[in-house]
């Protein structure tokens, strides 16, 4: 969907995207062989674990952030070709560090420490530039031609599906209410956006750790594999941050007033931020008390979190089927995940690290994806029972391996009743599907029509506003 949205969106919010599904599918494939193969995850696991982390969930997030500058603050990169950079540094780094890893090559895992390090400082100072220097954009009028695109076309898919020549294909969710000045977020947006400064931070602070043999401290790994506190911080301070952050920016203009409240989006952060810090000191120096304590911490900030977002209850049906399904597993997931922390679950433990990336992270991605990839991919998926099937999958596929650690890992207890190999088996075959199934569904997604509605055509007096459906801003 090129057009109000797409316009102002731009291109590289598509390129980050496209690139992180692409990654996605390669990670999700080697997780799946390491679930039927177990032989294989020394071989595999330092890829995977580069893969998925960097590869996946950070383009993608990379993309939406680009996306939501100009979305939610109607403002563009000023320097095009900065961006455009910035995606080939962390493109080159990511794949430097594969290589080393398949190569045994020292000089590439400097080369790969380096760009990863350089990704991140590209980023901040491409947000920095869009944020004092990117051209504004004219976001009520963005607002009121989207909203007669919607209008067009689900008139073409009533008559359409009044023939019987198609069924009626997947209603976006509100997205147009990102595009105007929203006052129900205004409380909530400030605590959001510190919150999306504070998760960059800690990608800076975990490139950082990740560069430290650069400087001849100790000597280069082969294979890669990621220090303690930098792995802790890109999972729980710059995935999950960015998590925790978002919701503060859409609920409020998906359900309106009372979806968040301020207050307890900054318990949740506060939590947060003060168990990331003092989990990653512990890691960093080994003071496993002190790491033991914070992570508990963030535990109880995960928790609180997962209570805070699945508070609207029959309220996220207004979602649409895929991203209210989507949702509240996903939150709920991050409560499992709380729990397992507040327990004494080692957070960087393979059961710990499949809830976070695996069943949270991405299976929110997965239903953000789907409200909000129709801006700037030209297309969306055909039906809802085909995007509900592939949240099934991944839902069951994350369940299933987190399962099947929990039995690995029981020794004698839950072992002795549940399939630990065979449940890491399924439960990797079926997220592989999933992921192979989500990128299908927008690689050969039904292409929007083009029609030409930016600037907007005038409105008569009482016409529809940029709001559908009797909302309000």
């Amino acid at each position: 969907m090129r057009r109000a949205a797409g316009e102002a969106i731009g291109r590289l919010p598509a390129l980050f995207t496209g690139f992180a599904l692409a990654h996605f599918g390669l990670g999700a494939l080697l997780g799946a062989w390491m679930a039927l193969r177990p032989a294989l995850i020394p071989l595999l696991r330092p890829l995977h674990e580069v893969i998925n982390p960097w590869g996946w969930l950070t383009f993608l997030i990379y993309g939406i952030t680009y996306a939501m500058l100009a979305l939610l603050l109607g403002r563009q990169p000023p320097w095009p070709w900065l961006g455009r950079l910035h995606l080939a540094v962390a493109e080159a780094g990511l794949w430097a560090l594969v290589a080393a890893d398949v190569g045994s090559s020292p000089v590439l895992v400097a080369a790969g420490l380096a760009l990863q390090a350089a990704g991140p400082l590209l980023f901040l100072l491409n947000l920095l530039g869009t944020l004092l220097f990117g051209p504004r954009l004219d976001r009520e009028g963005l607002a009121m031609a989207a909203s007669r695109e919607l209008e067009r076309e689900a008139e073409r898919e009533a008559q359409a599906a009044a023939r019987g020549r198609r069924r009626p294909a997947l209603r976006p969710a509100p997205w147009i209410h990102l595009l105007a000045r929203s006052e129900v977020a205004r409380s909530t947006d400030p605590v959001g956006r510190r919150g999306t400064e504070l998760a960059v931070l800690a990608l800076l602070a975990a490139a950082a750790l990740e560069a430290g043999p650069l400087r001849g401290t100790t000597a280069l790994p082969l294979p890669y594999v990621a220090s303690p506190a930098g792995a802790l911080l890109l999972r729980y301070g710059w995935i999950a941050g960015t998590l925790l952050a978002v919701p503060l920016h859409l609920l409020p203009r998906w359900l309106a007033y009372g979806a968040v409240r301020r207050r307890g989006g900054e318990l949740a952060q506060l939590l947060w931020l003060l168990g990331l810090a003092g989990a990653a000191a512990g890691f960093a120096r080994g003071a496993w008390t002190l790491a033991s304590a914070a992570s508990r911490l963030l535990g109880l900030a995960f928790l609180y979190a997962a209570a805070l977002y699945l508070a609207p209850g029959r309220r996220l049906r207004r979602l649409g089927p895929p991203l209210a399904f989507a949702w509240r597993a996903g939150w709920s997931f991050a409560a499992l995940l709380g729990l397992g922390l507040l327990l004494g679950l080692d957070p960087l433990s393979p059961l710990a690290t499949h809830l976070a990336l695996l069943g949270w992270a991405t299976t929110v991605a997965y239903g953000v994806g789907y409200a909000l990839f129709p801006l700037f991919l030209d297309r969306r998926p055909r039906a809802v029972g085909i995007s509900l099937l592939q949240l099934g999958l991944a839902v069951a596929g994350a369940a299933s391996m987190a399962a099947g650690f929990l039995a690995l890992g029981s020794g004698g207890g839950l072992g002795r009743f549940l399939p630990g190999e065979g449940l890491l088996g399924a439960g990797g075959a079926m997220a592989a599907t999933a992921a192979l199934l989500y990128g299908f569904l927008w690689l050969f997604g039904r292409v929007r029509e083009r029609e030409p509605s930016f600037p907007p055509e005038p409105e008569e007096p009482g016409g529809a506003g940029a709001f559908p459906d009797g909302a309000e801003e």
